[in-house]
């Protein structure tokens, strides 16, 4: 499968006067320069706490039975008006250590994982009984499509409809005239994803349609289909084409990083294809 490039303009955290300019070391708010034009931008959601406080602490104790607070944030979502249309901004302060994340749009999904990697950041902190045992980084496939290219055809399943327990019906029926792609999305989920990524590990694509009638199984390429990158969570790959001839089948995939000590994300599908 060959990996589709789904790059985003990359969040930048505020630089320090006192570093490097090219440098994307996070720094402390305080130490920043502003990252928008309070003139210029508008917030669309209020700050839970004021800038000008003090830095907070994350006290553990080991009070049985109380809710310890790991880590806290602040998020702004701003818009500022230009001849071209509005433009977004996404800043958000660690309340610990004051540094900041910017990002230049409300979807990004860069300005989240900086987030939940404060988060892993700060469990660190804690004494090993007090770790949060659901810390645990899972695969997760969110998207299936099937595409004809030739007829510019595309039937999908969502993340609401796949699941690795049951198989899933496509009700839409391919055209056996024309050859099959199958385009999977996935994701990581779970915290601590930039440490997890930074190697950048291969993943791998791995498919088969089994015949229900006759038994034969066709696979799709199995070979690496791209590689993991820091701090990206959601992926997109896209096999080869694929002939099939008419028939049902049951297409069963999974999505596996060899490298890493994760089960595979896996999913069965249903298919039908009829000479349309």
């Amino acid at each position: 499968m060959e990996p589709i490039d789904e790059s985003k303009q990359a969040g930048q955290l505020l630089p320090n006067t006192d570093q490097d300019p090219d440098s994307t070391d996070s720094v402390p708010a305080q130490a920043a320069a502003s990252p928008v034009d309070e003139g210029e931008y508008q917030t669309t959601t209020a700050e839970a706490e004021s800038r000008s406080s003090p830095p907070r602490s994350s006290t553990v104790t080991d009070t049985p039975g109380k809710s310890q607070s790991v880590a806290s944030f602040t998020l702004e979502f701003l818009v500022k008006e230009t001849n071209d249309g509005y433009i977004q901004q996404v800043v958000a302060e660690h309340l610990e250590d004051r540094q900041q994340k910017v990002t230049a749009s409300f979807h990004d999904d860069d300005i989240y994982t900086w987030i939940l990697d404060k988060v892993a950041e700060s469990l660190n902190k804690f004494s090993p009984q007090m770790v949060i045992q659901e810390n645990a980084i899972a695969l997760e496939i969110i998207e299936i499509n099937f595409l004809q290219p030739s007829i510019s055809s595309v039937a999908t399943l969502s993340k609401a409809q796949i699941t690795d327990k049951a198989a899933v019906l496509l009700t839409e029926i391919l055209n056996s005239r024309y050859p099959v792609v199958v385009e999977v999305t996935f994701q990581l989920v779970g915290l601590g994803i930039t440490a997890l990524t930074r190697e950048k590990p291969a993943y791998q694509i791995q498919g088969k349609f089994h015949n229900r009638a006759d038994g034969t199984h066709i696979p799709i390429e199995s070979s690496p289909a791209g590689n993991l990158a820091t701090g990206q969570r959601t992926y997109k790959a896209r096999s080869p084409e694929t002939t099939l001839s008419s028939g049902t089948y049951r297409f069963d995939l999974a999505v596996a990083i060899p490298q890493l000590p994760l089960p595979p994300a896996t999913s069965e599908v249903s298919v039908t294809l009829l000479p349309l």
